[in-house]
């Protein structure tokens, strides 16, 4: 029932537990766990529309659990790390109410809390610190973006202090999408002044130099497309500010080689039609393979989206209007190796 992609599993799944509880079974950690991670997933769910109540059941069940650690005098339940996180998980969707930030906080401190206190079970790891940023970014609070760059500073710091085989045995390593939940929480600001709209960008831009500096991640097509998006989102639409801070970041991303399709979409729709013909549409070349216009290669030569071609792996072109195209030659490759295969079997007489 927790790995179920179903959604309402659950009042299923407490059904179940007082059912246990009536025939004197005791539900042990993996009981109370799978529990959790159902309403967790309840809160997750693309149906879901008001995922706070599914996400304060969850936190309910992990009180339990913790109400039974201390009273038996048997471990027989005990929360730990993955049961914290399912909590976490669920109360970052939910949107716009700062209880569930505030509530996400105060299990991440807890974690941390029992962790220098040697409960090394309960030691918050990088999905605990990336959902803590998620529910503050679904938030009103309006420091938010100051308390996830704390976190983000304590990751980051926490495992530089660590040497040798510490680093190897880090729980929280700092990952690219721990600077994207930070970009994230910068975009997503509402309400606010000119002046707050841009030291949010400000911070998504710094955000973005770190992790250019960082040794244990890199960035990459997303890191992009989320920037873009706080561009166009922070600054005010139309001005000479948003239309220089979106070619800056374009022109970086195809410096670096990493516009995708979703890049592409995401800076269609923030740029003005100038700006995107200037970048985008002059820069495009005619390609008689992909019949019609393509981004010059070395925009994608970074993305990873490369197909099988006669002259080997090359990346996919990219068009500026209908997102990757599948070309003649690479429909022709294809169908040759079909064959090939066909012809294979049929030489070793029909067996595959």
């Amino acid at each position: 029932m927790s790995n179920s992609r179903l959604s309402g599993l659950g009042p299923k799944a407490d059904d179940l537990m007082s059912r246990m509880e009536d025939r004197l079974l005791v539900a042990d950690s993996t009981c109370f766990g799978a529990t959790i991670k159902v309403w967790s997933n309840s809160a997750c769910h693309k149906d879901t529309k008001n995922a706070q109540p599914d996400a304060e059941r969850a936190d309910d069940v992990l009180q339990q659990m913790k109400e039974m650690y201390h009273r038996s005098s048997q471990i027989v339940v005990k929360p730990v790390t993955c049961n914290y996180n399912d909590v976490l998980r669920a109360y970052s969707m939910c949107k716009g109410d700062d209880s569930a930030a505030w509530r996400a906080e105060e299990l991440l401190d807890e974690m941390n809390e029992l962790a220098r206190e040697g409960d090394t079970n309960v030691m918050p790891d990088t999905d605990s610190y990336i959902s803590t940023m998620n529910a503050l970014a679904r938030s009103k609070l309006p420091d938010k973006i100051a308390k996830s760059m704390r976190l983000l500073n304590q990751i980051i710091d926490r495992f530089q202090q660590a040497s040798g085989g510490e680093k190897e045995a880090a729980v929280a390593k700092p990952t690219v999408d721990c600077y994207h939940a930070m970009v994230k929480v910068c975009a997503s600001i509402r309400g606010a002044s000119s002046e707050e709209r841009s030291v949010a960008l400000r911070t998504a831009i710094r955000t973005v130099k770190m992790l250019k500096e960082s040794d244990e991640c890199s960035t990459n097509s997303e890191t992009y497309r989320q920037l873009i998006e706080a561009s166009g989102k922070l600054l005010s639409p139309g001005t000479s500010e948003q239309t220089q801070a979106l070619k800056a970041v374009f022109t970086n991303c195809c410096r670096d080689g990493l516009v995708d399709d979703k890049v592409l979409k995401q800076f269609r729709k923030a740029a003005p039609t100038d700006l995107y013909e200037e970048t985008v549409l002059f820069n495009s070349k005619t390609s008689s393979d992909a019949n019609g216009m393509v981004l010059p290669e070395g925009w994608t030569r970074n993305i990873g989206h490369k197909v099988r071609t006669a002259d080997g792996r090359k990346p996919q072109p990219l068009s500026p209007d209908v997102g990757f195209v599948v070309t003649p030659s690479m429909v022709d490759y294809k169908m040759r190796r079909l064959r090939s295969r066909k012809n294979q079997r049929l030489l070793r007489g029909g067996r595959s």
